[in-house]
């Protein structure tokens, strides 16, 4: 269904002009036939049905909306909707109020080696949710967002006026996203419109920001949220800085790798020492242990349930506990498409085994990965969508046939006498090391081996020795974020004790981020390989799962297969 899916919004994408009414006719047309019909073609037609109401549901839910904005935007701009019409080239002066989403937060100063290149200074930026939008040919009641920045020098005040939750009044000039201008830029259009902004108010100055009304009761509800929302980051933000350190406490080493690595692993927060950090972890393959995913929050999750089990056996309260930690902890993060995929995946997976209900889980996570696509149907083409569906999704189908075609098959049944002392301990411990070993091993070669190909195609890196620095990182990454959530909980509830764990956390990030630098230093961990094609990196991941599932070293067909497909990638680098 998620393949079909995607395929309707690929096409919907391609084909703007065809209204979405004629997409869920041709759907309503394909369901009767798969209700009247047997055999393949109901299941063909099933498939089409699926296929012409994704494309329906991209039409109405993306191109729908991004039509309706510029609707609104021509209306209070005066300026004709026409197909040749720019309306992205003439920014409008326009009034506005609604209600605050965030802390305003300044934009970070441009950095690398083509940072002196940038003419544009910094900014303070926030998002308003906009109630009325007022511009040179009238006024209009919505509910689009925009983003409202200020000049960093002119935005004296903003930070005492401007807060989440806050209603505030303000005046500027309006612009709407432009299209992609050049090849393999994505549409920012597209984008905004999913997430309904319409654009951004560049504000000459901090005092064209005034405090508003409320209007209604959504504003005051979107307010207590945002405000209840903000308040609880604050805190958490406050706990680590005491934690970590600040500027005076750590004697400037604000910008370290391991200072901005807690940030990044336990709060999403970049500082400016965590793109030497990124960098390092995306080369090595290793950018889902940081980054705050589905990874971080398996982790957690663990944790709480390590925790709870440590009181007895709780039953069904285990997982309904941890899915409440889970959705409180993404409430402290930024609401980012990363974080709340693999939030809401894991708590549906939490909530489904707290029913208890027999389930599949290869069928769950379709039906979730599903969901999440007609809730954010551009996640199509984000490679953190198609790597956490795709990865997890073969795991659960192969991992343990992976582990079993590599160390074999543990005979079941069978029980050793129960043997006493030092050597029976030690040997029942490397015992136990020695099985989760083989699993981690044979799982992360499978999740390279299949993440590969989609990775060369979007990023043009490969990390050809992944498996050996996951083996080496994880561990010390998993021990990190225990302690890390460890202390950080408890240092929001009493600060004072944080201060005196800090050192030990600091001890720990700083010795990952050593290792992950040192390993980024070795030759060969990365190679560059550009003009991946879309088709090849979809054929190069069939033909690994078919690998992985079905076929042996002796077999004709898989070697035809696979010298085939290596040809394909050989004329495509040879291209390149």
């Amino acid at each position: 269904m998620c393949a079909m899916l995607a395929a309707g919004f690929v096409i919907a994408r391609e084909w703007p002009g065809v209204p979405a009414t004629g997409w869920f006719a041709m759907a309503g047309i394909a369901a009767v036939v798969a209700i009247v019909a047997k055999g393949w073609l109901c299941r063909v037609s099933l498939a089409l049905g699926v296929l012409c109401f994704a494309a329906g549901w991209f039409g109405w839910r993306i191109h729908g909306t991004l039509s309706k904005m510029h609707r609104d935007f021509a209306s209070i701009a005066g300026q004709p909707l026409r197909p040749d019409t720019p309306l992205w080239l003439d920014p409008v002066l326009v009034r506005g109020q609604g209600v605050v989403l965030e802390n305003p937060r300044l934009s970070p100063a441009p950095r690398g080696s083509m940072a002196s290149f940038f003419r544009v200074g910094r900014s303070v930026n926030f998002t308003v949710r906009v109630a009325s939008l007022a511009g040179p040919a009238g006024e209009l009641t919505t509910a689009w967002r925009v983003r409202v920045s200020v000049p960093a020098e002119d935005a004296t005040g903003v930070y005492e006026r401007v807060r989440a939750g806050s209603v505030v009044r303000f005046s500027g000039h309006l612009s709407m996203d432009h299209p992609a201008m050049n090849p393999g830029e994505p549409d920012r259009r597209l984008i905004s419109a999913q997430h309904g902004v319409m654009g951004r108010v560049r504000v000459p100055s901090a005092r064209l920001i005034e405090p508003g009304e409320s209007r209604g009761t959504m504003e005051r509800i979107v307010g207590a949220v945002s405000w209840g929302a903000e308040s609880a980051r604050g805190r958490a933000r406050r706990a680590l800085d005491a934690i970590i350190g600040t500027d005076e406490s750590v004697g400037g080493e604000v910008g370290s790798p391991g200072r901005a690595l807690l940030a990044a692993m336990l709060l999403g927060e970049r500082e400016p020492g965590y793109d030497e950090a990124d960098r390092a972890f995306r080369r090595l393959g290793l950018v889902h242990l940081v980054a705050i995913s589905g990874f971080n929050l398996a982790v957690l999750a663990g944790l709480v349930l390590f925790v709870v089990r440590l009181t007895g056996d709780r039953g069904r309260l285990e997982p309904i506990i941890a899915a409440g930690m889970v959705i409180t902890y993404m409430v402290v993060v930024p609401a980012e498409a990363p974080i709340l995929r693999a939030g809401i995946t894991l708590v549906v997976f939490l909530i489904t085994e707290a029913i208890g209900t027999r389930y599949d889980r290869l069928t769950l996570l379709g039906w979730t990965a599903a969901g999440l696509l007609l809730w954010r149907p551009m996640d199509a083409w984000s490679l953190g969508f198609q790597l956490s569906f795709g990865i997890v999704g073969v795991l659960l189908w192969l991992s343990d046939r992976t582990n079993a075609r590599l160390f074999g098959v543990e005979l079941g049944g069978v029980v050793e006498p129960r043997a006493y002392g030092l050597y029976a301990t030690l040997r029942d411990g490397a015992a136990f090391a020695g099985s989760h070993l083989r699993v981690l091993v044979s799982s992360s070669l499978l999740a390279w081996c299949v993440a590969m190909p989609v990775v060369a195609h979007h990023t043009g890196v490969v990390s050809p020795l992944a498996v050996l620095s996951t083996l080496v990182v994880l561990p010390l990454t998993v021990v990190v974020l225990w302690v890390g959530y460890i202390v950080l909980l408890i240092g929001v509830v009493w600060p004072g004790a944080g201060e005196v764990l800090g050192g030990f956390l600091r001890v720990l990030s700083d010795g990952l981020a050593g290792i992950v630098m040192r390993l980024d230093d070795v030759p060969g961990m990365s190679l560059s390989l550009t003009n991946i094609s879309a088709g090849w990196a979809m054929v190069g991941t069939l033909c690994v799962i078919v690998w992985f599932r079905w076929w042996r070293a002796r077999d004709r067909t898989a070697i035809l297969a696979t010298v085939l497909v290596l040809a394909w990638l050989g004329t495509e680098l040879h291209r390149a």
